[in-house]
């Protein structure tokens, strides 16, 4: 047997998540989209527990750094009459130390970005048709 994720429960992860063919419906009613990539070099492998632990950290600064990014162009795409504009990030919600988990409140529930591939989809076969 696979051992969970440790985010499973989490507000953005399963099974807090609609369902699969949910999801695939509402993207379908998109007509335009957007790719953002943004590269970084990975940390080395840390030594010990507390070079993890700052690798970590520098990890969910780098993943906040695009949950923001995606925020702007959300807010801005929303000013110009996008009504539907929404974000997927590339990781888990950095924005609490531990998320809440299901049954309780999210305390930024608009910063929160899921993971694309949280909702069933392959990034290389969707960016694929897309040219890429």
């Amino acid at each position: 047997m696979v051992p969970r994720c440790n985010h499973y429960g989490d507000l953005v992860c399963p099974p807090n998540l609609p369902p699969v063919d949910e999801v695939q419906k509402i993207i379908s009613r998109y007509k335009v989209g957007m790719v953002l990539v943004v590269e970084h070099k990975n940390p080395p492998k840390p030594q010990s527990l507390q070079e993890s632990s700052s690798i970590e950290h520098e990890l969910n600064v780098k993943a906040r750094r695009l949950s923001d990014i995606l925020l702007t162009l959300e807010r801005e795409s929303l000013s110009r009459g996008y009504r539907f504009a929404t974000g997927f990030s590339a990781g888990d919600c950095t924005y609490c130390d531990k998320c809440v988990g299901t049954g309780e409140e999210c305390s930024p529930p608009f910063q929160c970005k899921t993971f694309y591939g949280r909702h069933g989809h392959r990034r290389s076969w969707n960016i694929g048709k897309c040219g890429h």
